[in-house]
């Protein structure tokens, strides 16, 4: 499970209420690197503490957490000529939610981007929280009351499919919903700069370790973290 997410909301919320001048009405959480028998995890240790950053910072933006992956067997394949690409792959935007979805979950399949070489792999995005925080005023006597969002499934795969094409690297839309893969990018970043002090792999002959040694060396090289000057930007990218 995530460190201190409620300490990183927190921080995203503010520095959105500056250059918005107000919070945010809704919060989409991007979650990847969760399997399936980890959902319940993240409801109940992830969620409580996102919740409590709104909280924390008078939010009252409604709320919901989709995960996202791609460590799946799913694969989709076009039965017309016409719709397929010139890799003979389904076109981009194709979305999968009948079939092979579950049948109690809010799930489907996003093939945002084109294929390049072989078979395409779609992302499996599954909606696991869909609720509203109600004002602050109201929680003295109810702390969390949940109201459901009315969000179309169409316009949620829409708003993913068009998030696909806002990654800063890339012209055309990429594989994995953009705040997901920015995420990704910033811990390989982040991996880099404490790769000499990370614990030995599982299997590896050194299996011992002392952890308050490698969070004091962490906390020597990477000393007061990012500059100020980059905190608000994607040099990570």
């Amino acid at each position: 499970m995530i460190q201190d997410i409620q300490g990183m909301m927190v921080e995203r919320l503010l520095e959105y209420e500056k250059q918005n001048k107000k919070f945010p009405d809704r919060v989409l959480v991007f979650r990847d690197g969760v399997s399936e028998g980890q959902f319940d995890l993240v409801l109940k240790h992830e969620k409580p503490a996102i919740l409590e950053s709104l909280k924390k910072v008078k939010c009252k933006a409604k709320l919901s957490i989709a995960i996202c992956g791609k460590r799946h067997h799913t694969r989709f394949y076009p039965t017309r000529v016409e719709d397929a690409d010139r890799t003979s792959n389904t076109k981009a935007g194709t979305v999968g939610d009948k079939g092979v979805t579950s049948v109690y979950d809010f799930d489907f399949y996003l093939q945002a981007h084109s294929g390049l070489q072989g078979t395409v792999r779609s992302t499996h995005y599954t909606v696991i929280v869909r609720v509203s925080f109600v004002g602050v005023g109201f929680l003295n006597s109810h702390p969390f009351q949940y109201d459901e969002i009315s969000i179309a499934a169409d316009d949620i795969q829409q708003g993913v499919n068009d998030l696909c094409y806002l990654w800063a690297r890339a012209t055309r839309s990429v594989s994995l919903v953009p705040p997901a893969y920015w995420a990704d990018r910033a811990c390989e970043r982040a991996r880099m700069y404490l790769h000499g002090i990370y614990p030995p792999l599982e299997g590896s002959p050194e299996k011992n370790f002392d952890e308050r040694r490698i969070i004091t060396e962490a906390n020597r090289l990477w000393g007061n973290g990012v500059h100020e000057n980059l905190k608000s930007t994607m040099f990570y990218l």
